[in-house]
């Protein structure tokens, strides 16, 4: 394979492994303003019921425990569902003990 090629692959590979990065943790918002349209009996199989984890389970992580808790609030405020972030962030920390 020649130079030129295996840089392009990098590139792509950086630039695929960046975009994922990047979408994953802004499409948490999006769930949640979706689940909130889908009939309860629907809405503990899309987000997990109690003790178990979700697809956003490491974005709840992040929430958790990292300053990227004020700029995902933020988001989660353009969605209208910040008052969903916190409200599961609190049940997360008391279920903690």
């Amino acid at each position: 394979m020649s130079q030129p090629v295996r840089h392009a692959i990098a590139r792509w590979t950086v630039a695929a492994l960046l975009t994922i990065a990047v979408a994953y943790p802004l499409s948490y918002a999006p769930y949640v303003r979706y689940r909130q349209t889908q009939p309860i009996s629907m809405q503990s199989r899309l987000f997990g019921g109690p003790g178990e984890t979700h697809v956003f389970g490491p974005i709840d992580w992040l929430i958790d425990t990292t300053p990227l808790r004020k700029p995902l609030f933020l988001w989660a405020r353009v969605w209208g569902v910040e008052s969903d972030f916190e409200f599961a962030r609190m049940q997360r920390l008391w279920g903690r003990g």
